[in-house]
């Protein structure tokens, strides 16, 4: 038995400003990845997040404009998992966690590149990924983009744009979930993917929407996934985010330049409601499965899992 947790936490100014917020988990954790996102824009200027300190306990948050201003209180949504291949006691939601050094960095104006990260066990359809520096080696402004997503690997880089950052070996912290919908340990969650739709996505144009449907604000979590832009981008929220929809923008720096429009790029997106933890066991690419039809003699014989957190218990049949 282990656990994910998803949360929301408020940071009123950038790590050049003094702030940075410790987070606490209400889990323990061996070797937690943590992911960020910052889901509002109350703050104009461009901004990104990311995580230091990261301990089987908690964490430290910060974000950190390319200019190395301050900025308006944002808010930060969260995830931790525990590194390796987990499934929902649900028995649907796929999770894979991990970290990748590197100081392989994208700059503005220059070709994507990157490391290949490959999955413990494959997905049967590609996942959605999301990946956050998890150090600060560079004491500067960086980000972090993807591409190359498949069922068996995806791509990461630093991305510095045109900020200038120096380029340090830094800690990626990345999950990748599978795409799909349900209901896992009183967690709802929606997993999906915004695909090139033509038209451009950066500040400076119309920002690209999302819907979900929940009873509250989710926590909500966008990744871009594509490398078309040679400016390089990452994801920030665009104004709108609520319980049914929220907006989001490529958003770029504005050292070199102050424009930000921004060609047409694909994003991984996940909303969880409400906030807290939700309960995953080991995934075992061998576990049993039956298949239902007309020639099953016994379809009452199950296979049968016992699983406990201490508190609750779940008994799983395949």
């Amino acid at each position: 038995m282990n656990f994910f947790e998803v949360g929301t936490v408020s940071v009123n100014s950038t790590i050049d400003d003094g702030t940075v917020v410790p987070v606490s988990f209400s889990k323990t954790y061996t070797n937690p990845v943590v992911v960020a996102y910052i889901a509002t824009r109350n703050g104009g200027q461009s901004v990104d997040v990311r995580v230091r300190n990261v301990t089987s306990s908690g964490f430290e948050v910060f974000m950190e404009e390319p200019d190395n201003e301050g900025h308006a209180t944002e808010t930060v949504c969260w995830m931790v998992a525990e590194a390796g291949s987990w499934i929902g006691i649900d028995d649907a939601l796929r999770i894979e966690a991990g970290t990748h050094s590197t100081s392989s960095v994208h700059r503005e104006g220059s070709s994507f590149g990157g490391d290949v990260v490959n999955f413990g066990n494959s997905f049967s359809s590609t996942p959605s990924v999301f990946a956050t520096l998890n150090t600060y080696n560079n004491s500067a402004f960086m980000s972090t983009h993807t591409h190359g997503l498949s069922t068996t690997q995806f791509v990461v880089q630093q991305e510095a744009g045109g900020s200038g950052a120096p380029a340090a070996t830094e800690t990626i912290g990345w999950i990748a979930i599978s795409r799909n919908s349900g209901t896992n340990d009183g967690i709802d969650y929606q997993i999906g993917y915004h695909s090139t739709d033509g038209d451009h996505d950066g500040v400076d144009d119309t920002p690209e929407q999302i819907s979900y449907s929940f009873s509250g604000t989710p926590v909500l979590l966008v990744q871009g996934s594509a490398a078309n832009g040679s400016d390089g981008y990452w994801a920030r929220g665009a104004g709108t985010y609520t319980s049914t929809s929220a907006n989001f923008y490529a958003e770029e720096d504005q050292v070199g330049d102050s424009e930000r429009s921004h060609t047409d790029e694909a994003f991984s997106w996940a909303a969880f409601y409400p906030q807290g933890s939700s309960a995953v066991v080991k995934y075992d690419p061998n576990r049993p499965s039956t298949v239902v039809g007309a020639r099953e003699t016994n379809p009452w014989v199950l296979t049968v899992r016992v699983i406990s957190d201490g508190a609750r218990w779940w008994v799983l049949g395949k």
